[in-house]
């Protein structure tokens, strides 16, 4: 492992592909994929980035010695438990989001039988009844704003 310092002079930093490029250049390595940069932090001020660099004979041996998220970081191996991961949680959140509308919608359409005192059978025909509603004492659609009113200005 080696310690890596970049003089970048009128640049906010320097980009991990243009290091391993130079790198690899400067080390004549055959395979730039064997050459892995991390921890790089820009000294305050800019100018001055220092980081760690390690340079591998092979890909096999990086494949041997690396820690698997510098692998996946970088490319050379995937990671299917990280999808699978991430499916799994928006998986999760789709049936949140699912039941959590059906208990709103349940609610409201208790609280609109209640105060309609309907007690018949509801179908695709008389459902659009309810949305017409207007002789509701301090219902909830008295706030909301009127069509047939004048606009005020």
């Amino acid at each position: 492992m080696q310690v890596i310092d970049v003089l970048h002079l009128g640049r906010a930093n320097v980009s991990k592909a243009e290091l391993k490029e130079k790198l690899g250049r400067m080390y004549e390595v055959k395979d730039s994929n064997s050459i892995f940069i991390f921890k790089f932090c820009t000294h305050f001020g800019g100018g001055k980035s220092t980081g760690f660099g390690l340079i591998y004979d092979s890909v096999e041996n990086a494949k041997k010695y690396e820690p698997k998220y510098r692998l996946i970081r970088s490319a050379i191996c995937k990671s299917f438990t990280l999808r699978y991961h991430l499916f799994k949680i928006s998986h999760r959140f789709r049936i949140y989001l699912l039941l959590e509308f059906l208990v709103v919608t349940a609610s409201q359409c208790m609280t609109i039988f209640q105060t309609t005192g309907y007690t018949g059978i509801i179908t695709f025909i008389n459902g659009g009844d309810f949305c017409s509603v207007h002789n509701c004492s301090g219902g909830w659609h008295n706030s909301l704003p009127s069509r047939n009113h004048e606009n005020l200005s």
